[in-house]
């Protein structure tokens, strides 16, 4: 932190002396200027310089065609001058922060009143929640069915109240299948909008003004009261099939068996090919849509002493007792077979494939979760040919595959960007291949060749950025490029109401004030990536 600090001391005092060598300085040039002493600034632990930047960006003139004589702007900034000059005179040390750990509940916050969503994101974030921001319906329900959050807390208000009510009706609809609970907030303190409320599906009804530690304590009890009903659960809302909650059963179960009575058994892995695309194109119903059909199809061809589970998304595991590798094998062939006929013989508008990996239980397999893990090895071999084809693990050739996780940081300000560039190469991530790099610029960024197919984005976006800014870059993003593989947390240096929710509309996924401190990018970061991407 300490060389980047002074890096940072350094071309401070550059870019003033250049300031006194002219005769006239543009004031959106001062006003970036000060934008990254606020942001880079803070970041780097040099609060006092970060705190009077802040306060002269509030003086500065909003007139982005105005100039300064050096005379003027040197009265102007003399304050800031003189903090700069006592900073690089002092040995300035780096504030420690315990970085956030673990992946906590994912909270969606849907209110248009910026303020109040930072506060709850500062106090919910505290208590290890991921706290994602949607300012009205279209973005809710956007967001919901793209994150799967595991609680929601709704203002009414949002903007209009029977904007807030079809909400809670649309979400709690699906919200109740999955014991997700609905938080419904509200300034209005009459029964019939706490009782219009109820009825349309919240779980609880909170008033505002409220005290903080009462809505903690109600999202505990409710997540904990989801997580008991989940575990007891091993049916799959959507599908009808068994979900991964079955698992242990089904592991004592075949290795019971196996252990005994040396019956042999297969686990074959299937996985829709192209699925997010389903979603992208014709949008999550379609997809659920998609998905019954899948299972049931599947659920048709299995004989009755097989078992078939939902792992999650669009990948089905098939467990298949007295059954060698070559059945297997053809078993699943023919399911892929008759999956093509039944596509090619409906009179949808899309055709879809699937592919599968196959494995068979061995003396050396220890658990369902090694055999599993064989499947999904074989899986990713299908993938690679070219999807729509059955493969089946071969021991000897194992490979530890990892998924490649590409992290973008685009902002124009060098020294900030070089120091994320270095904390982020050193992130580490188990399952993730990490590729981390850096554009000092919207244009180059979006001229250069970055995006891979198959491959997920996570986009550090700086809004104040010369010729192109943020917003900018970001509705190229939306509209160029496929939402489900891309994830964009933009930094401002403002709480501004107005950014904040130009920014969410443009599509961003998540913000992040500057100054701020960098544990705590690092850890949202790795809890989207782990989490949602």
């Amino acid at each position: 932190m300490e060389n980047y600090q002074a890096l940072f001391l350094k071309k401070t005092r550059q870019t003033w002396q250049s300031f006194q060598m002219r005769q006239t300085i543009e004031n959106d040039e001062v006003y970036r200027w000060l934008h990254t002493l606020k942001g880079t600034g803070g970041t780097l632990g040099l609060s006092e310089l970060s705190a009077v930047s802040e306060e002269k960006m509030e003086n500065l003139d909003d007139n982005e065609d105005a100039r300064w004589n050096i005379d003027q702007l040197s009265d102007f900034l003399a304050p800031l001058i003189r903090t700069f000059q006592e900073e690089e005179s002092l040995n300035t040390t780096p504030v420690s922060v315990k970085e956030e750990a673990g992946q906590g509940p994912l909270l969606l916050l849907v209110d248009d009143d910026v303020d109040f969503a930072n506060y709850i994101k500062d106090q919910f974030q505290e208590e290890g929640y991921l706290v994602l921001l949607a300012p009205d319906k279209k973005k809710a329900l956007e967001m919901y069915h793209h994150y799967h959050p595991d609680c929601l807390l709704v203002d009414i208000f949002v903007p209009d109240k029977q904007d807030g009510f079809y909400l809670l009706n649309t979400v709690s609809q699906i919200a109740e299948a999955l014991v997700t609970p609905v938080i419904a907030i509200t300034s209005d303190t009459t029964p019939e909008t706490k009782y219009e409320a109820y009825r349309q599906g919240a779980s609880f009804v909170l008033h505002k003004p409220f005290d903080i530690r009462e809505l903690k304590h109600i999202l505990s009890n409710q997540l904990t009261r989801k997580e008991r009903i989940q575990n007891a659960i091993t049916i799959d809302e959507l599908t009808g099939v068994f979900n991964r909650k079955i698992l242990d059963t089904a592991s004592d179960r075949f290795f019971g068996a196996y252990r005994r009575e040396g019956a042999e058994f297969s686990g074959v892995l299937l996985d829709l090919d192209h699925f997010k695309a389903v979603n992208d194109t014709f949008g999550h119903d379609r997809g659920d849509k998609v998905l019954k059909q899948f299972a049931a199809f599947l659920d048709g061809q299995k004989r009755p002493q097989d078992m078939l589970i939902r792992l999650g998304g669009e990948e089905f595991l098939m467990v298949l007792p007295n059954t060698g590798k070559d059945q297997a094998i053809k078993a699943a062939e023919r399911w892929c077979k008759n999956y093509s006929e039944m596509m090619l013989d409906s009179l949808d508008d899309m055709v879809l494939t699937f592919s599968a990996g196959v494995s068979t239980v061995t003396p050396n397999t220890e658990s369902l979760d090694v055999l599993l893990n064989e499947c999904d090895q074989a899986l990713a071999i299908a993938k690679e040919e070219g999807r729509n084809r059955i493969r089946t693990y071969q021991r000897g050739n194992e490979i530890i595959r990892k998924m490649p996780m590409n992290i973008i940081i685009v902002d124009d300000d060098e020294v900030m960007g070089g120091f994320l560039l270095n904390r982020f190469q050193r992130l580490e991530l188990p399952k993730y291949d990490i590729n981390v790099s850096y554009y000092r610029e919207g244009e180059s960024f979006l001229k250069d060749d970055w995006y891979k197919r198959s491959q997920k984005f996570f986009i550090i976006l700086d809004v104040t950025m010369p010729r192109m800014n943020g917003f900018e870059v970001l509705t190229n993003l939306r509209k160029n490029f496929p939402a489900s593989d891309i994830v964009v947390l933009m930094l401002t240096g403002s709480k501004a109401e107005k950014d904040v929710i130009r920014a969410l509309e443009l599509g961003a996924d998540d913000y992040l004030v500057k100054p701020f401190k960098v544990e705590e990018l690092l850890a949202r970061s790795r809890r989207f990536i782990q989490r949602i991407l």
